[in-house]
């Protein structure tokens, strides 16, 4: 380690030992850490050789969650004693109230993981740091050139990525964003966090904001969607409040702007888009034809499975010739000459869609497809034929929709359907348990279940049914019409089970 100034070890003496340094010396101690490396160097070698890191972050945080107003740093000193000036001492940035350049390590959990989760995603394609949903990130740093990526931090922060965008993980409550577009939800134990770009921060008040981090890591764009973001940069702190937003319009200026609906995107959008058909509206052997905007979903080449599924009314409804488009050219369609049942047990009504690279260009993308009832299944006599509404929803999915294994549906789910709370457990060994309000049935006893092109196919008595992982935590019936089922944690009980003869 190099060797630091005497006078610079005097004072850092007086820190570590909680003696309170004066005015003119903390403007020395500044001096030492903005002008010498061997100063910063033997700060921060120092205080992690002291072993007081975990205790003074933990510290730091609970402060920062119960302040309203960040204070900088040196104006804290004293008040917080030594403890507080071994967490900020991690590098030169926190002793300046400069700000965490990328390379700042990550307050990892004991077991090495970064503090944070990929919760959930659409259309993500990785360029590095990729990593499962559901699980904790496989690296600190991660780049995605396309799609929708949420992290959950372990302190309950959200952020909506929207690629390509970049990002550091730096604590468990604060990351860098290098570049990209990203929307944060901080839920109010979480006030205080702080994200991270070139010469300047965004520290959260309590709020919910969006963010646009320029190439060149500067922030381009900061609207608050609902609280309170301080950005804090060296000349000065701007304080925004709900509905404010700023932008970058020359070098160093921010200027009062307007954050448009569209410009964000707030929330993952929906993987499913409810449909109605009267029968004043389809008439018998007549196609009524449904169109869907999948923009929102598609954000690059890749295979998305669509699930036409029929939920009330009268269910008969037949569908075909269904086409995915971008603009006006079709990319994909269903197979020829083929009908799908949107009925109590569906046959088709499963499709996989494939967009190749040649095929992706960013426009409108609109799925299109035509119900009608064949005349075979009408009796023209029963009046419920001619006045009931038939819906349903649509599904769209992909990645682990497509490429599901068996260990992915292996645990418990929870639905409610027929007026009762229903659980079924797929095991490891291909077997099922049902329970009906925490009881155990024997319904499920001689069923048996295999994975068929990523597709659960659970078989019993005179019973066929199929299921689609649509995410980590959500299960589809594909012919039947519950609604959709919920992973159980692991350890977590959603009712009480008993287990009966």
């Amino acid at each position: 380690m190099a060797k630091a100034s005497p006078e610079f070890l005097v004072l850092a003496d007086k820190c570590y030992s909680g003696e309170a340094l004066t005015e003119q010396e903390r403007e020395r101690f500044e001096q030492y850490l903005q002008e010498s490396p061997a100063a910063a160097e033997y700060f921060t070698t120092l205080g992690l050789t002291e072993a007081l890191l975990p205790l003074a972050a933990e510290r730091i945080r609970a402060r920062q969650q119960s302040e309203r107003k960040r204070v900088l740093v040196f104006s804290r000193l004293a008040k917080l004693g030594v403890a507080a000036v071994l967490a900020l001492g991690i590098g030169v940035g926190f002793a300046l109230n400069e700000f965490r350049s990328k390379e700042n390590p990550v307050m990892a959990e004991d077991n090495g993981l970064v503090p944070a989760k990929a919760t959930q995603s659409i259309g993500v394609q990785w360029k590095s740091g990729q990593t499962s949903i559901g699980s904790r990130l496989s690296a600190d740093s991660g780049e995605i050139n396309s799609g929708l990526l949420e992290l959950t931090l372990d302190s309950g922060v959200r952020i909506l990525l929207e690629g390509p965008a970049a990002y550091t993980i730096t604590g468990k409550n604060a990351c860098t964003l290098h570049y990209g577009k990203a929307v944060v939800d901080v839920p109010a134990p979480a006030i205080g966090f702080v994200m991270e770009g070139v010469g300047e921060r965004i520290v959260d008040q309590g709020t919910r904001f969006a963010v646009s981090m320029g190439s060149n890591g500067k922030l381009e764009k900061v609207g608050v969607l609902s609280g309170i973001v301080d950005i804090e940069r060296p000349e000065n702190t701007l304080r925004l409040f709900t509905d404010y937003a700023v932008e970058r319009r020359d070098s160093n200026v921010f200027h009062t702007t307007l954050l448009k609906q569209n410009e964000f995107y707030r929330e993952m959008p929906t993987r499913e888009y409810p449909w109605e058909i009267t029968r004043e509206q389809a008439e018998v052997d007549v196609a009524k034809t449904l169109n869907f905007d999948l923009t929102p979903l598609i954000h690059g080449p890749g295979s998305f499975r669509v699930v036409f599924k029929w939920l009330h009314g009268w269910g008969r409804v037949h569908v075909k010739n269904l086409v995915l488009r971008c603009d006006d050219t079709v990319v994909a369609s269903m197979k020829p000459n083929t009908e799908a049942i949107g009925y109590w047990v569906g046959e088709n009504n499963s499709q996989l869609l494939v967009i190749s690279p040649e095929d992706w260009k960013k426009g409108k993308w609109t799925l299109s497809l035509d119900t009608f009832w064949p005349q075979w299944q009408v009796d023209p006599n029963d009046p419920r034929h001619y006045t009931m509404t038939t819906e349903g929803v649509l599904h769209v999915a992909e990645g682990i929709a497509v490429t599901a294994t068996a260990k992915d549906f292996i645990g418990k789910w929870q639905y409610f359907t027929q007026g009762h709370n229903w659980i079924r457990e797929f095991c490891p060994d291909g077997t099922m348990v049902l329970y009906i309000d925490g009881k155990r049935t024997a319904f499920g006893n001689e069923v048996r279940w295999v994975i068929e092109d990523g597709i659960l196919k659970a078989k019993g008595k005179g019973i066929t049914e199929y299921h689609m992982i649509r995410d980590d935590g959500t299960l589809v019936f594909l012919n039947r019409n519950y609604r959709n089922a919920y992973r159980i944690p692991d350890g977590a009980a959603a009712t009480s089970i008993t287990t009966t003869k």
